[in-house]
C-alpha cells in the first residue's frame, strides 16, 4: 500500500493494489481483505492527521490503545463491476469528528480508473 497526504493536508490517500488472491471464487473482494485495507489506511492516517488536533507530545506518552466501536461500509453497485484483479483501489481517509474520548474516520473509496466514489466508510474509535 502506498500512502501520501492530500494537497491540503487534511486527508491521507492510500493506494491498495488488488491481486487475484484478494478475491473469492465469485470474483468479489473478500471481506477480510477489504477490512484489512481500511485498517491499514486508518493506521497510516493516525500520525499525520491526529497531530494537528493533539499537538506534539514527548516520546513517553505517544502510546495509547484505541478500539473500533462502530464501523459502517456502503458500496455503490458499480463497485462490483469496477474492482477487478490487478487494479487498484484508492482510499481517501480523513477525520470526520474529534471528540473528548472518540474520533471518527471518514473514508471515500475510489477506483484508479475513475474519479467516481464507489464506496464510503465510517469508523468510530474510542
Amino acid at each position: 500500500m502506498k500512502t501520501r497526504l492530500s494537497e491540503d493536508g487534511t486527508k491521507l490517500v492510500a493506494t491498495y493494489e488488488l491481486h487475484p488472491f484478494d478475491f473469492d471464487r465469485s470474483g468479489r473482494v473478500q471481506g477480510w481483505t477489504f477490512l484489512r485495507m481500511l485498517e491499514f489506511a486508518r493506521v497510516a492516517a493516525i500520525g499525520p492527521l491526529i497531530k494537528e488536533h493533539v499537538g506534539t507530545q514527548d516520546k513517553g506518552s505517544t502510546f495509547s490503545t484505541a478500539f473500533v466501536r462502530y464501523q459502517e461500509v456502503d458500496f455503490s453497485p458499480r463497485y462490483y463491476t469496477v474492482v477487478k484483479p490487478n487494479t487498484s483501489v484508492i482510499l481517501s481517509v480523513g477525520l470526520g469528528f474529534v471528540g473528548r474520548s472518540s474520533l471518527f474516520f471518514d473514508y471515500d473509496i475510489r477506483s484508479n480508473a475513475s474519479d467516481d466514489v464507489i464506496g464510503h466508510s465510517l469508523t468510530q474509535m474510542v
